[in-house]
């Protein structure tokens, strides 16, 4: 017996790396591709994921406590594909898909809802350049374009979510360069840095553009390829004032932060493990959800708060302790999940 439920008061938001979600037997990079077996396989082992961030177990029946509301995800190829994984899970069968745009032979971002949307855009050019000294690096394009929808959760909130996928540590070699040179390997993970920096900083740029200029909270949904303290993802969120600041300083550089989860959590409970991907023995957080100062407990125009926290990573393996690996129909990236609860009262406009 399954029960499908909902809260009016909370919102449920989660970010979900699907490793390359494509259809059976169709190319992807030119060379992999799922057989049938393993794209069903993946295609039940996303939607079960998906039902575990809603799942509770009452009195011995399985029921689903009100699933995610809204999911970005990343790693897309097929559109299809993410519409029949939801058609199989049991708490986001109502969602509405939302496609960023797509470069070619390349992957994008999506995201799903249950929420009614009201705007939708996608951002390709980067429309920024770092120039230091003698150097200049520009860049045409986001590798994975950007995603925003707006979408309205309540009566009187609603929601600017971006979905975002910036450049992975791999590092990136010119042409007839030696990979199995040290020096060279240094130079390729500068370049694949470097991209993620201009990435960030046209990341930051979009959000400016909401945070400052549009009343309407923001969250930022994505794998940004770095952990919550690393520069480039500080870049995307903005640092807080100095202490020492003006009061009135300090007001307007809060209204451009953004704040991750995971750091609000830990505010209010603890915690042993916190990670969404593991590399070479390194456990890593890559995959984050930021929110705007709306819902922080402390801001006193606040809309909501973050009230949870949850990594789903069980599947995660080790391979410094263990020669097994992860099936290819499974993610190599743990999921987000955060639950919002919103004020019952009316919400209070900035001045």
């Amino acid at each position: 017996m399954t029960q499908k439920r909902n809260n009016q008061n909370k919102i449920k938001i989660a970010s979900f790396n699907l490793f390359n979600l494509h259809k059976a037997n169709v190319k992807y990079y030119d060379h992999y591709k799922y057989s049938t077996e393993d794209y069903n396989k993946k295609k039940w082992w996303i939607a079960n994921q998906i039902d575990k961030m809603g799942e509770a177990l009452p009195d011995g029946i399985q029921t689903y406590d009100y699933g995610p509301n809204i999911i970005g995800y990343q790693e897309l190829w097929s559109n299809d594909a993410l519409k029949e994984c939801l058609e199989m899970s049991q708490t986001a069968n109502d969602h509405q898909c939302i496609f960023g745009d797509r470069l070619p032979n390349r992957p994008g971002v999506a995201l799903s809802t249950n929420y009614p949307v009201l705007e939708k855009s996608s951002y390709k050019k980067l429309n920024v350049s770092l120039a230091w000294k003698d150097i200049d690096i520009k860049s045409d394009s986001f590798g994975k374009p950007v995603l925003r929808v707006k979408v309205k959760v309540s009566k009187k909130v609603n929601l600017n979510i971006f979905v975002a996928h910036l450049k992975s540590k791999r590092p990136m070699y010119l042409p007839k360069e030696d990979r199995d040179n040290p020096l060279i390997q240094a130079k390729g993970s500068a370049r694949a840095l470097m991209v993620r920096m201009i990435e960030s900083v046209a990341l930051r740029k979009i959000l400016l553009r909401y945070l400052v200029k549009d009343k309407d909270p923001v969250v930022v949904i994505g794998d940004v390829n770095d952990t919550g303290n690393s520069v480039t993802t500080r870049i995307i969120s903005g640092d807080a004032p100095h202490i020492k600041e003006d009061l009135k300083d300090k007001y307007q550089t809060w209204d451009t932060l953004l704040y991750h989860v995971k750091h609000i959590q830990a505010r209010r409970s603890t915690q042993d493990v916190y990670y969404t991907h593991i590399h070479n023995g390194f456990y890593e957080s890559l995959d984050h959800i930021l929110v705007s100062q709306e819902f922080k407990m402390e801001y006193p125009k606040n809309v909501g708060r973050v009230q949870y926290v949850r990594t789903f990573n069980d599947h995660l393996i080790d391979n410094t302790f263990s020669h097994e690996m992860i099936p290819i129909w499974k993610s190599d990236h743990g999921q987000v999940l955060a639950e919002i609860s919103l004020n019952s009262k009316k919400r209070k406009q900035h001045k």
